[in-house]
């Protein structure tokens, strides 16, 4: 069985979170060193961080302009490179109006993948899971409700994750990655 692997755009090519921060002005560091540990984005943290309600934020970022211009994750070249022989498809859920300038982003910055088609918007990516299908993404839910539609889910080691606490986040999911690579190729799936 051929694997089919997907990965996810915010949080792991993406730098949703320095986008916001720096959209929002916040200015006491990196946010990533102030984030709390293993937790995801709450209204209680937006409003902390960014000094706006949920609501707030979301209507903020409607639009292509800020999803346009997010930069990429530290690590995200390397990553890149890595999984590009396995030719994955970006599998990324749109929020308010984010579609167009998260297309715009593929089209600029990742232009094979746009005109290879090799993008899939969706909120429900679970959908897409199945035998033989890994998901590379950073969110908790999304690895957890992938597994439970019979994919297998790689979580990208993030601040905001349970896996925060790992350093070498590159590295973990290349092993875990090439893991599952050679689980397949010897036909012990």
């Amino acid at each position: 069985m051929q694997l089919k692997i997907f990965i996810d755009m915010d949080g792991v090519i993406t730098d949703f979170l320095g986008g916001a921060a720096s959209f929002f002005g916040y200015d006491n560091g990196n946010i990533h060193d102030h984030w709390p540990n293993g937790e995801w984005g709450t209204a209680k943290h937006i409003k902390k961080f960014f000094g706006v309600s949920e609501r707030g934020f979301w209507e903020a970022l409607r639009g292509k302009g800020f999803w346009r211009s997010l930069l990429l994750m530290p690590d995200a070249k390397e990553f890149l490179k890595f999984i590009k022989p396995y030719k994955p498809v970006i599998l990324t859920s749109p929020a308010l109006e984010s579609a167009d300038g998260k297309m715009l982003w593929i089209k600029d910055n990742l232009p094979s993948y746009w005109k290879d088609r090799r993008v899939i918007l969706t909120t429900k990516k679970e959908l897409v899971a199945g035998e033989g299908r890994i998901l590379i993404d950073d969110h908790d839910e999304n690895i957890k409700k992938w597994e439970n539609a019979g994919g297998i889910g790689i979580l990208y080691p993030r601040k905001w994750n349970k896996n925060w606490f790992i350093d070498n986040s590159l590295e973990v999911v290349k092993n875990e990655f090439i893991f599952y690579i050679n689980k397949y190729h010897k036909g012990d799936a």
